[in-house]
């Protein structure tokens, strides 16, 4: 027997909530979030903390769902560039908007409980950038705009140190989160290769359909035997597959692999791992990201972060 539910107008019924990682059961609200601030205003007997241990209610209104948004500890949007420097995120959220481009320079680290993004035109990575594990950090290279009106709550000075480093050129591509935003021809191109797009997280799409590059548990090449989500890269003219998140020796690397980002041609790779073999040398037992060279068929770590 099924009995009607009235669903309540003023609840967000079929609508994304935009976690922080829903995939990695990381059930915090990001900063886009339409929970933010949608709870009822008047819910008795509201605890005091949320389910992490944090205030309830932040700005009045409290949120839907188990975790209170935090709000920004650090909030920069600028039309100049932002140089980032001795960042040390140990909780809460950070976001850096530039419409020229965001340096993360010198020795910058996400510790487990922060959450970090960035958006640019342009973004350099310096060695010392390090993400522990259980850290958030997300980055998409396009266009920026910040208002006139945006307040900046904290900033970071420009540092003298030279920037190094690989860079991620002015975007043509589309951030797609999970595969339910792919065009219908790319899902039909993988139904065609045998690709399950259900198990495409992170993606990202060449403007002019040249390349897709994402992330996936499939495995899609035999030297891919390690069960975990690793990054690809797919030709869509060639639909030539290149298993990126791999060791010197083509093989898939002893962790899992995630949140890619890429340059303009798809050839400069850069992604996040928990993988302690991809390149020699990384004894620091925490994950990382590394940049995937096509061009030069070599990866190198960018983060030098010492043992959590």
């Amino acid at each position: 027997m099924r009995l009607p539910i009235a669903i309540d107008a003023t609840n967000l019924n079929a609508v994304d909530p935009l976690f922080v990682d829903l995939d990695d059961g990381d059930f915090r609200l990001g900063d886009a979030s339409p929970m933010i601030d949608a709870g009822y205003p008047n819910t008795p007997d509201l605890p005091e903390k949320d389910l992490y241990g944090k205030p309830r209610v932040i700005g009045g209104i409290v949120d839907i769902g188990a975790y209170e948004w935090q709000g920004f500890v650090l909030d920069e949007c600028s039309s100049t560039a932002i140089t980032v420097s001795n960042l040390s995120l140990n909780n809460g959220s950070a976001r850096y908007r530039s419409q020229v481009n965001v340096t993360f320079s010198g020795t910058n680290r996400i510790d487990s409980d922060g959450v970090l993004t960035a958006s640019a035109p342009v973004i350099w990575f310096d060695p010392g950038f390090s993400v522990a594990r259980g850290g958030k950090f997300s980055a998409s290279a396009q266009a920026v705009t910040c208002a006139a009106s945006a307040i900046i709550t904290a900033k970071q000075e420009a540092s003298n140190t030279e920037t190094i480093g690989p860079r991620l050129a002015e975007a043509t591509s589309v951030v797609l989160d999970g595969n339910s935003r792919l065009p219908n021809w790319i899902k039909n191109l993988l139904v065609s290769l045998r690709i399950n797009a259900d198990d495409i997280n992170s993606s990202l799409l060449d403007a002019d359909g040249h390349w897709l590059v994402f992330e996936t548990t499939q495995a899609l090449v035999n030297s891919d035997a390690n069960t975990q989500a690793d990054i690809y890269r797919l030709d869509l003219l060639s639909h030539q597959r290149t298993l990126i998140s791999a060791t010197e020796h083509g093989q898939a690397g002893n962790g899992l692999s995630r949140y890619p980002g890429a340059d303009a041609s798809g050839e400069l790779i850069v992604f996040h791992s928990e993988a302690s073999d991809l390149v020699l040398g990384d004894y620091n037992q925490v994950s990382d990201i590394f940049v995937r060279d096509l061009a030069l068929d070599l990866t190198s770590r960018l983060s030098q972060g010492e043992q959590a």
